[in-house]
């Protein structure tokens, strides 16, 4: 009988600290970031969880390069065939910006597949002008369709001068975007 009961009981106690821990899981954010801005999404409901200045006009860096092999992906429909050479200007016109680059040579030819590797592996502003080239004709033709294709994202926030992400004052987004 003491058994019976005792197991009741345990039962009884397991079931109502679930309960209890279930109702108490979900606790509103309660902190602050260092970063300049910031977003927590829920991506299965789309809500805004955490949000810190999302709409302030940041310096993306690096986080660049994603819309660069974004661009570079949709205009190449051979990554394994299609080749891009390295020009001279890809190279030099880093020069003096200390910037992190793929080690690429001048006349280095890579295929799409490759050049997307150096790119988004070691972060290459290298490999970003050299895209931008074979893509575009020219970066500054290249961040045209980098800025269309923003706008077509509904990024309205967001405004790209060269497909590395060195700074310039012409070069930023928002969290939002």
């Amino acid at each position: 009988m003491f058994k019976k009961v005792f197991c009741v009981l345990l039962v009884a106690v397991l079931i109502f600290s679930a309960v209890i821990t279930a109702g108490s899981a979900y606790t509103p954010p309660n902190f602050d970031i260092e970063a300049e801005g910031a977003m927590l999404v829920n991506t299965d409901t789309g809500d805004i969880i955490y949000s810190k200045k999302k709409k302030k006009k940041l310096y993306p860096a690096s986080l660049t390069k994603l819309m660069t092999a974004l661009v570079l992906y949709e205009n190449c429909s051979d990554l394994d065939g299609q080749i891009i050479t390295v020009s001279e200007y890809a190279i030099n016109s880093l020069q003096g910006t200390d910037s992190s680059t793929g080690g690429l040579k001048i006349g280095e030819q890579l295929t799409v597949r490759q050049m997307l590797y150096v790119l988004l592996l070691s972060s290459a502003n290298d490999g970003a002008n050299a895209i931008a080239e074979h893509v575009a004709g020219s970066i500054e033709s290249f961040c045209e369709k980098m800025n269309a294709k923003a706008e077509e994202l509904g990024m309205t926030g967001t405004h790209y001068a060269n497909p590395h992400g060195l700074h310039d004052i012409n070069h930023y987004t928002t969290v939002n975007d």
